[in-house]
């Protein structure tokens, strides 16, 4: 084979080759070119997407931003309002302060004068008016006490009549009725409630013994819930503890005539809280009665006690209208019969004696007494009593 023909067929066969490299390359660039073109539809796909996403985004954000704007512009307007009242609200706090100093040294100011205030309307209630009502007292002993204890008078009836005469001082002062008249007119000008002494009397009572504390106040409409036990053993008792002996003999002024005992007003008893066994008596039945609560006035005037001798002794009774509670709360209490004493009361046993004076409780018997209970007997010559009521007094 001549060498040219040898070249032409080594020529042909790299042809050959070429076509058939350029044959497989071509198949694999049109399968890649078949694949990008599918990956740029999907990308189109998605920059549809996005960007239609990104308009809605933009939307938003426009929507958004004029939200902004415009909450921008009401909170500057808060925050002015805020500065404002914040403004506002120091001024009123500097204010208040200031009104809350000044109230605290006019409150500080009002305390002070309270005390002295209830200091002065002290001293007027539990000083000067009882010393005042004192001046009234001593013109009713000095004006009624000849009239009451006139000459001529048996012994019997010298202390009926004193025993009245106690009787009508507890009515007075405990605002039931006035035998004393003429004085108070006359003291009219000169006392603060004019001629109505025993509305004084009632009023002074309230707020110079220590009774108060024991029962709200000593008027009968003011005693529900109370029973009558309890007031006479609490009014029995504060006279017990509050109310100190006096003999007759240690008061000098208006003892004009010496034959007379000195029977002491209840609010004088009570402003002093001393007195001997009739001004006792008096006060302790001043208190009941103000309550509500029936007593009498006992002058025992014996010569011949059966153990104390002479025995000249000013006590009270109390009446007892519950007489099966009495026996049951003091089993060993004795209540006595007086039939004479007055024409409402049924001689029944239905009284008590009381006797501060000799500091005995209620429910339990003096010495003295048991002394004339032992014998069996308590004679109308021997003591003269009062009931106290008006025209109460017993013959």
């Amino acid at each position: 084979m001549s060498e040219e023909k040898r070249f032409t067929n080594k020529k042909l066969i790299v042809v050959s080759i070429i076509l058939v490299l350029v044959s497989g390359m071509t198949g694999m660039l049109g399968f890649m070119l078949v694949g990008v073109l599918n990956d740029n539809t999907n990308l189109h796909g998605h920059y549809d997407d996005l960007y239609i996403d990104y308009l809605e985004l933009q939307y938003d954000f426009n929507q958004l931003s004029e939200t902004y704007l415009i909450l921008t512009g009401e909170y500057i307007e808060l925050e002015n309002d805020y500065s404002d009242l914040l403004d506002d609200y120091n001024t009123l706090q500097n204010n208040y302060d200031a009104l809350l100093l000044a109230y605290e040294n006019l409150l500080n100011d009002y305390n002070t004068l309270q005390i002295a205030y209830d200091s002065i309307c002290n001293t007027i209630k539990q000083t000067i008016l009882p010393v005042q009502y004192s001046i009234f007292a001593e013109a009713v002993r000095r004006y009624y006490m000849p009239i009451y204890l006139s000459d001529g008078l048996t012994t019997k009836e010298w202390y009926m009549k004193y025993a009245e005469f106690c009787r009508d001082i507890v009515l007075h002062d405990s605002y039931q009725y006035n035998a004393f008249f003429e004085v108070s007119n006359a003291f009219s000008d000169a006392l603060e409630f004019g001629s109505n002494t025993m509305y004084l009397a009632d009023y002074i009572m309230d707020y110079t013994f220590d009774y108060c504390n024991t029962i709200d106040y000593w008027g009968l409409e003011e005693l529900s819930g109370y029973d009558e036990f309890t007031i006479i053993h609490n009014v029995v008792q504060q006279c017990i503890d509050n109310i100190d002996y006096e003999y007759d003999s240690d008061i000098i002024i208006g003892q004009d005539n010496p034959t007379w005992d000195y029977p002491k007003f209840p609010v004088e008893t009570a402003f002093r809280t001393l007195g001997d066994c009739e001004d006792q008596a008096i006060l302790t039945a001043a208190y009941l009665e103000s309550c509500g609560i029936e007593t009498a006035i006992n002058i025992f005037h014996d010569p011949a006690h059966p153990t104390l001798g002479a025995f000249y002794h000013g006590t009270l009774m109390v009446h007892i209208e519950d007489t099966d509670a009495f026996y049951s709360m003091f089993p060993n209490g004795i209540l006595l019969a007086f039939p004479e004493i007055d024409p409402y009361y049924p001689p029944d046993f239905t009284w008590c004696f009381l006797d501060t004076t000799w500091d005995v409780p209620f429910g339990s018997i003096p010495l003295w007494l048991q002394d004339y209970i032992d014998i069996g007997e308590i004679t109308e010559d021997i003591v003269s009593d009062a009931i106290c009521d008006i025209n109460g007094g017993i013959d």
